[in-house]
């Protein structure tokens, strides 16, 4: 009898939970359309999950496609650093809009990540495209690619367990669906939380971290971030807990092809190996190439120590992969340790406003 009573206490709790972190227009949201909101979430996350079979099972069914649907198929490469050494494989896309299922034969808007296609307008007028997925649209044609709206969101990978527990989380700090957090805020909850797990206060040079993080999540220069931004965030972290070889098999054929794109341009002999004196190598020119048409001669001494001190930084990263000491990175080594960077650059980040540091000059 007590066991059922503290069962029923529970339950009661998370309906409580999911009401407080489900937008909804009407806040006294029924017992009915908390179950309806639940179902929809497990239906959400069962189809996502089809889109992340083992990574060599859905190579196999990638190749098939290709070969027998030649004619039909439209090929949207995603541009790499190894794009630059000629060595961009070619992803097939979707033949018909996921929206309306029309035909979608003249430069559709392909997702970056899986094999969606879409027509604008129906983007436009789809109430699941919203806020940054809407004003980044246009993305999807060029260098930088978008991200659909089941990819761009990470808690869809999460599992129903690491959901509940993000969720009696925000109950804890009074997260909801409708903040807007300033920097001020965002590094108050991030103190508290590291003094919760940590039982000590954040050092000065962690919070420098968290203030350049708040910054890069912030790149319209808004001075506030949304829930959406906050939410993914998170979902960044919670995945990063997992073992690396289990967020590999969460990568995409798009993914995964863009990564052995770049480990192929960076491991110059073709030996399967990138060394670290390819390493520096690789990201010394790959920099040189995008900052070369800002380089003015009075700042060149301030960019070569800039340039010198990321290639150190990058090079010591990438090498850390090489847990065993085999003298350099192998593939293996290297998707699973960009495995984490490479899902959490699936969302697509608010256009930098004029002016903003992150701007792009022309």
């Amino acid at each position: 009898m007590g066991s059922s009573a503290s069962s029923t206490k529970a339950k009661i709790r998370m309906v409580g939970s999911l009401k407080k972190h489900t937008k909804q227009e009407d806040p006294k949201m029924t017992r009915d359309d908390l179950r309806e909101f639940i179902q929809r979430q497990k239906e959400d996350r069962r189809k996502n999950s089809v889109h992340y079979v083992d990574m060599e099972e859905e190579a196999m069914r990638f190749r098939r496609r290709r070969s027998s649907a030649a004619n039909t198929a439209i090929f949207t490469p995603r541009p790499s650093l190894g794009a630059e050494h000629g060595i961009a494989p070619l992803f097939e896309s979707d033949s018909q809009c996921q929206i309306c299922g029309e035909p979608a034969p003249f430069e559709p808007y392909p997702c970056r990540v899986c094999s969606r296609v879409f027509h604008k307008p129906c983007l436009e007028m789809s109430s699941q495209v919203q806020g940054v997925d809407l004003e980044t649209i246009n993305l999807a044609r060029g260098n930088v690619g978008w991200s659909c709206y089941e990819c761009g969101n990470l808690s869809h990978l999460l599992t129903s367990k690491e959901m509940t527990e993000l969720i009696r989380e925000y109950d804890v700090y009074g997260i909801s669906k409708d903040s807007k957090m300033s920097q001020k805020e965002y590094l108050a909850l991030m103190r508290k939380r590291y003094e919760d797990s940590e039982g000590k206060a954040m050092q000065e040079k962690d919070m420098e971290l968290e203030q350049i993080h708040f910054r890069l999540m912030d790149v319209g220069n808004k001075g506030k971030i949304g829930w959406e931004e906050f939410q993914n965030d998170e979902s960044a972290r919670v995945l990063s807990r997992r073992e690396k070889g289990e967020l590999v098999k969460l990568l995409t054929p798009k993914e995964l092809g863009n990564a052995r794109s770049t480990f192929s341009a960076m491991d110059m002999d073709s030996d399967g190996v990138i060394t670290e004196a390819e390493a520096k190598q690789s990201y010394r020119e790959f920099c040189e190439k995008l900052e070369k048409p800002i380089i003015v001669k009075r700042n060149l001494a301030k960019h070569t120590s800039s340039l010198d001190m990321f290639v150190e930084e990058q090079t010591k990263l990438l090498m850390s992969a090489d847990t065993q000491d085999k003298g350099g990175v192998t593939w293996h080594d290297f998707v699973r340790d960009q495995a984490i960077y490479i899902l959490s650059a699936r969302p697509n980040r608010a256009l930098p406003r004029r002016g903003s540091k992150f701007a792009i000059r022309h």
